[in-house]
């Protein structure tokens, strides 16, 4: 998902290392990745955890004008169309962990974008317009 920001005059790069710390709070290991077109925070899940994915997060503009992409990568497509089959052929479990990989990361993604909205407030600062 994306979403986009104006006219809030945010530190990029406190808010990057703010998701740094949500992911690390959940379990992940993560790295900020500086570009000059943005950030890009990567989100491991720890060596002994079920999460069978990383989180990628960009974000892309200057302070005032910025925009923020969320990107799990997504698997329950396929899981869907070829559950049926899957199930079939014996391969229900494999359908059944990406489908509940897939409920990890809606909910996931959900709490990101309440921390990127929190974050987004506390750390706004003074506006350029007049």
């Amino acid at each position: 998902m994306l979403d986009r920001k104006i006219g809030t005059r945010v530190d990029l790069s406190l808010l990057s290392e703010a998701i740094v710390q949500f992911f690390e709070s959940k379990g992940f290991s993560s790295a900020i990745d500086q570009s000059s077109k943005g950030y890009r925070v990567i989100a491991a899940p720890g060596a002994m955890s079920n999460i069978p994915r990383s989180v990628n997060v960009l974000i892309r503009g200057k302070p005032e004008d910025f925009e923020i992409e969320f990107d799990a990568g997504s698997n329950s497509r396929t899981a869907r169309v070829l559950g049926p089959l899957a199930t079939i052929l014996g391969g229900g479990f494999l359908v059944l962990k990406d489908l509940k990989s897939q409920e990890y990361f809606d909910k996931l993604e959900k709490e990101f974008w309440l921390f990127v909205d929190e974050k987004t407030e506390n750390l706004r600062g003074p506006s350029s317009e007049k």
